[in-house]
């Protein structure tokens, strides 16, 4: 009975091993200036993208138009100077990947 339980394990693991993990990239920095556009380009593989700043009171972010599902490109608009964090994550399925940062920078 424990050889059984072994190879379903087995089985599962070897399950497992064949899916593909999904990735998110972003550049780690970036350097703008209040009240100017800056731009991220999002490198995906999964089947939605998702991202977040934090903190989110004085940047926003939207996403520029393009007919290309799969072509991402963040539009960064910052209203004062600090220090902000873009927060990028994919999902193939159930499995979402790790999370990918880029810090924003916004000088006077």
């Amino acid at each position: 009975m424990a050889t059984h339980s072994m190879k379903t394990f087995l089985v599962m693991l070897a399950l497992a091993c064949h899916v593909e993990a999904q990735t998110v990239k972003i550049p780690d920095k970036i350097e703008t200036h209040p009240g100017r556009l800056a731009t991220i380009s999002v490198e995906s593989d999964g089947k939605q993208t998702q991202w977040v700043v934090v903190p989110s009171n004085d940047i926003d972010v939207f996403r520029e138009y393009d007919p290309d599902p799969k072509a991402i490109r963040l539009r960064i608009i910052s209203y004062a100077p600090g220090a902000y964090s873009l927060v990028a994550w994919t999902a193939k399925g159930d499995v979402p990947s790790k999370p990918a940062v880029c810090t924003i920078v916004v000088g006077k």
